[in-house]
């Protein structure tokens, strides 16, 4: 009944480089509704204990990240998979940075390609704590500073909130 499976890298970057253009959004949708299924039932807001409990939702953040859905994606980062990652236990920070990169197709330097502003700021201030639990602080103060300016554009109350974490990423 344990439906899980995984292939080689190399292997799945093979069978990825040859479909068409046309087939990977498809293949992704597919392989996204495969692992939704998987995980129907499941309580949303578990705590995982290992890496390997949550290889499900990462391959639905991918395919969703395949299909160039960021704003799905980050959702379903932020709501499922980062609190696991990054603060309740595993302390898998190399990871967490590998699943949010993506996000940021244009680089670091730039904003991560997510429409909704709230979720752009939450997508930004996880990044930022990642950058800093690596250890990358000079990263963490650029990324602080632009959830700044997007905060800005939200609230004051977003602004204070941020400060107050961009002063403690400058200490």
């Amino acid at each position: 009944d344990n439906l899980q499976y995984d292939l080689h890298p190399v292997v799945r970057g093979y069978a990825f480089s040859q479909l068409g253009d046309s087939e990977r959004p498809q293949t992704f949708a597919r392989i996204y509704d495969f692992f939704d299924k998987q995980e129907r039932g499941n309580n949303r807001m578990r705590l995982f204990s290992s890496y390997k409990d949550l290889q499900n939702l990462i391959a639905m953040y991918n395919a969703l990240i395949g299909t160039g859905k960021f704003d799905l994606a980050a959702e379903l980062f932020k709501d499922r998979i980062s609190y696991s990652l990054v603060v309740g236990g595993l302390g898998l920070y190399h990871k967490a940075y590998e699943l949010l990169l993506p996000l940021f197709p244009n680089g670091l330097h730039d904003l991560p390609a997510v429409s909704d502003p709230n979720l752009k700021g939450l997508i930004l201030n996880l990044m930022s704590s990642v950058l800093s639990y690596l250890g990358r602080y000079e990263e963490e103060i650029a990324i602080s500073a632009m959830n700044l300016k997007v905060n800005f554009a939200i609230s004051t109350e977003r602004v204070i909130s941020g400060l107050s974490n961009y002063c403690i990423s400058l200490e």
